[in-house]
């Protein structure tokens, strides 16, 4: 019972975070409530006892991909309109999802030691483990497959941001890196000022 509960609040916070997302006009705002979004899902994932599931998109999502975002606003410098720099603007906001989060953390807390005597571990494998054997054995070649698309696509967004001629970018010569000569680098002083101190 308390679980179906704790279901129908992580739910319905889910719901209306996400539509929270796509409604602030905020960028930080929005970017917030996207990190709680993810937090609900990792609860409602423990919540099926797929706690490995809710650990990835805690770490990955809400611990990387959100903070990307946050760094590229902050990089981007967006003035739509004039924004107030000052913490204070967005302190109401940040301590009403913390005290949220803290809620549903603790209940979760609760609630999940009766969800894991409940679930099913064959062999005595976690799910964890189980993952770990089927993606590295089945699926080992769909995976590496998957880790080289990522890689090509990564290369890709590099090699176009390079080609881009921009004045201001910093670009290194590694063949001006690799001649270089110490005397032009380094420049040797034997004058000796009136307290007898090499400079």
């Amino acid at each position: 019972m308390f679980s179906a509960v704790l279901f129908y609040i992580y739910s319905f916070i889910l719901l209306a975070s996400a539509g929270m997302v796509i409604c602030s006009k905020n960028l930080v705002h929005g970017l917030i409530f996207l990190i709680l979004c993810f937090v609900n899902a990792a609860c409602l994932f423990i919540l099926i006892g797929a706690e490995f599931l809710a650990f990835i998109l805690l770490i990955i999502y809400a611990g990387a991909v959100a903070i990307l975002f946050l760094f590229i606003i902050m990089t981007l410098d967006i003035r739509e309109r004039p924004v107030n720099k000052s913490w204070k603007k967005y302190l109401p906001v940040g301590i009403i999802v913390g005290l949220v989060l803290l809620a549903e953390l603790i209940m979760t807390n609760i609630a999940f030691e009766p969800i894991v005597e409940k679930s099913t571990i064959i062999n005595d494998i976690g799910n964890t483990h189980a993952i770990g054997n089927v993606l590295y054995t089945k699926y080992f070649l769909p995976f590496q497959v998957c880790g080289l698309i990522l890689l090509t696509a990564m290369i890709g967004a590099i090699t176009l941001n390079v080609k881009e001629e921009k004045t201001h970018r910093k670009r290194q010569i590694s063949s001006d890196q690799i001649n270089i000569s110490v005397k032009n680098v380094i420049k040797m002083h034997s004058d000796i000022s009136k307290d007898g101190i090499k400079i």
